[in-house]
């Protein structure tokens, strides 16, 4: 879903069928907006279900890419990115991981109007990152054969359970940053 000249909102979905698309739509679109779609049949039902939507359907086999000022090019060039984004970028993409990279997509669909937030964003991001590994321990051991030291995590708690205890991430020695 694409707001006119506004954000993208994409979800994974576990199959194209009206009883799991239209519910989706609704908990997104304000009743009484102006949708326009594709012909796909899940999007069938929305002028009837109660929202006072005005849905406009385009029939693309037709050969209909637009009607008056109803077009759905804006989110179609969105999947575009996507999919030139999985096949030339990561070449495929597990069901696991979809989820993970269509947020990185959205991120960057989204601040396309303000790539100054970028940096900041991503850099919030990553402290959010380093405050969950903060609760994990660091632990020393010695290889039996070798005389170096190596450092492990384990999840933080008691701290009985980690051999000699080291301390928090941020008080890991710099050699080993």
């Amino acid at each position: 879903m694409v707001e006119e000249g506004g954000n993208v909102i994409a979800r994974v979905l576990p199959n194209r069928q009206s009883a799991v698309v239209l519910p989706t739509l609704a908990a997104n679109i304000k009743p009484a907006s102006r949708i326009t779609s594709d012909a796909e049949h899940s999007f069938g039902a929305l002028g009837y279900m109660g929202r006072g939507y005005q849905h406009t359907i385009l029939n693309h086999r037709a050969g209909e890419r637009s009607r008056g000022s109803a077009n759905n090019n804006t989110v179609e060039g969105f999947w575009n990115l996507v999919k030139r984004g999985i096949n030339g970028t990561y070449i495929s993409v597990s069901a696991k991981l979809l989820p993970t990279y269509l947020g990185e997509f959205k991120f960057r669909y989204n601040l396309r109007k303000a790539p100054h937030l970028v940096l900041p964003l991503l850099m919030k991001s990553f402290a959010r990152g380093l405050e969950a590994a903060n609760r994990v321990c660091l632990y020393r051991h010695r290889r039996p054969r070798h005389a170096s030291t190596h450092y492990g995590t384990k999840e933080y708690g008691d701290h009985k359970h980690c051999a000699h205890f080291v301390g928090s991430l941020r008080e890991l020695p710099k050699r080993v940053h």
